[in-house]
C-alpha cells in the first residue's frame, strides 16, 4: 500500500546500504555545524541562568553577577509575540479566495472556528510548544515545530524542535530546498516499544539503551538553566533515533520506479537499523513534491539556511555589560575589604609581596619604628568608577 512501511518489504541488504550511507552522510552533516551549536550555547550561558556565565575576575568574593539584556530580551520578544501569534479568542482568522458571498464567508468562519477550538482545546500541548519556541527563538536565530497525526490520540500533535536537533547539509541555503534534514529524536523505552507495536517502526532486535545519548553543547547548558543532571543509570532506556527528510533513489519502490523521490527514513543511531522507510508525497501528486511536516521559524534571516539570533547580534555587547557591571560591583567590594601592608621588623632584606583582597601581609622593615602610619598603609585602590557606570 502506498502508506504502508517500505522497511517491512524491502531486502536487509538494500536497507544496510541505506543506512550506511545516511548515517555517514548525516555525520557529516552534524560535523559541519558544531560552530553553530557553540554559538547557541555561549548565548544560553551568557544569560547567566545556569550560573556559569563566562568572565569576570578570579579573586575571592569577586562578582559572578550577569547583565540580564540577553534573557530580557528574550522574554519581551516572547511576550510581544505570543500576544499577536495567539490572542484569546484563537490564532485562526478568516479568509476568503475570490469573490465575497454569504456562503463562502460562512464556509471560511466555520473553518475559523473548527481551527480555533483545535488550536485552543483539543490541542492542549499548542501553546505550550508554542511559547518555549518563542522564547528560544532569539537565542538560537532558527527553531523548528513539528506537526504529525497520532493514530492513538485520534488528533493533531505537535512539538517545538531546537534548532540543536535539526542536521542540515553544509550545501543547503534554504530549510525547504534543502537536499536532506535530519530530525534527532530522544525517545525513551516505552515509547520506542510503542511505536513498534503500533507498526510504525519494524519489528527488529534493538538492544536497550544503557547509556545516555550524547547530548549538544547547548542541550547541557540549557540542563544547568533547568537545574537538571543526568544520574548514570538511564533507566528509562532514553535512545536517540534519525528521522531523515530526503530525496533517494529506490530501485525497490515499485511506485515511484526508482525516480529520484522524497522520503522519510528512521535510523535507530546506535544500531545502525532501518526502522520506516515512508513515501512523502501525495499518493495522486505525478510531481512528487515533498510534504512538509516541520516548520522553520527564523528570528533574523541571514544568506544561508540557519538565521542569526540576539547572541550574533549582541553577544559582544552582552559580554561588555557583565563586564563592566562585575567590575564596578568588584571595585566597590575591595574599597570595602580591609586590605593593607604592614612593615616587618627585623633587618631589611627584600621581598616581593603579592596582596589579594581581605588578605594581611608582612613586609620587612628597619626596627625602632613606633608610628602605627609607618607600619602599616592600606592598599590604595581606585573606587568604583563613574565612568564605567556611564559606559554602561
Amino acid at each position: 500500500e502506498f502508506l504502508s512501511n517500505l522497511a517491512e518489504v524491502f531486502s536487509e541488504a538494500t536497507l544496510n546500504a541505506l543506512a550506511g550511507e545516511l548515517t555517514e552522510l548525516v555525520e557529516k552533516d552534524k560535523k559541519s555545524r558544531e560552530k553553530r551549536d557553540k554559538q547557541y550555547e555561549e548565548g544560553l550561558r551568557r544569560t547567566g541562568l545556569g550560573d556559569d556565565a563566562p568572565g569576570g575576575a578570579e579573586f575571592d568574593g569577586a562578582s559572578k553577577v550577569v547583565h540580564p539584556v540577553l534573557a530580557e530580551a528574550c522574554v519581551d520578544f516572547s511576550s510581544r509575540a505570543i500576544k499577536e501569534l495567539f490572542p484569546a479568542s484563537g490564532p485562526v482568522k478568516p479568509w476568503v479566495n475570490g469573490d465575497v458571498t454569504p456562503r463562502k464567508l460562512e464556509k471560511a468562519s466555520r473553518k475559523t472556528r473548527f481551527m480555533n477550538w483545535q488550536l485552543t482545546t483539543q490541542i492542549k500541548e499548542y501553546r505550550d510548544e508554542l511559547e518555549q519556541l518563542l522564547t528560544q527563538l532569539p537565542m538560537g536565530g532558527s527553531q523548528y515545530q513539528k506537526f504529525w497525526f497520532d493514530e492513538k490520540k485520534k488528533r493533531i500533535c505537535n512539538e517545538f524542535v531546537p534548532v540543536d536537533e535539526i542536521f542540515l547539509p553544509y550545501s543547503a541555503t534554504n530549510f525547504y530546498t534543502s537536499p536532506r534534514a535530519t530530525h534527532r529524536q530522544l525517545i525513551s523505552r516505552a515509547t520506542f516499544r510503542s511505536r513498534v507495536k503500533s507498526g510504525l517502526y519494524r519489528d527488529v532486535f534493538v538492544p536497550d539503551a544503557t547509556q545516555y545519548p550524547e547530548e549538544s553543547a547547548s542541550t547541557k547548558a540549557n540542563d544547568k538553566i533547568e537545574g537538571r543532571e543526568e544520574d548514570g543509570y538511564n533507566e528509562d532506556g532514553l535512545r536517540a533515533v534519525l528521522e531523515i527528510y530526503c530525496w533517494q533513489e529506490l530501485e525497490e519502490d515499485s511506485v515511484s520506479g526508482g525516480e529520484y523521490a522524497p522520503y522519510i527514513i528512521t535510523i535507530d543511531e546506535d544500531t545502525e537499523k532501518v526502522l520506516s522507510i515512508y513515501r512523502n508525497w501525495d499518493e495522486n501528486d505525478p510531481t512528487l513534491e515533498k510534504l512538509e511536516w516541520i516548520v522553520e521559524w527564523k528570528f533574523i534571516p541571514w544568506r544561508g539556511a540557519y538565521a542569526i539570533g540576539l547572541p550574533h547580534l549582541i553577544g559582544g555587547l552582552s559580554a561588555a555589560l557583565t563586564g563592566t557591571l562585575r567590575a564596578l560591583l568588584d571595585s566597590a567590594h575591595i574599597n570595602n575589604a580591609p586590605t593593607m601592608l604592614k612593615l616587618k621588623s627585623g633587618r631589611i632584606v627584600g621581598q616581593n609581596t603579592q596582596v589579594n583582597v581581605t588578605q594581611v601581609c608582612d613586609i620587612e622593615g628597619p626596627g625602632g619604628i613606633d608610628d602605627i602610619k609607618k607600619l602599616a598603609m592600606a592598599m590604595p585602590f581606585n573606587p568604583p568608577s563613574s565612568v564605567l557606570h556611564q559606559l554602561m
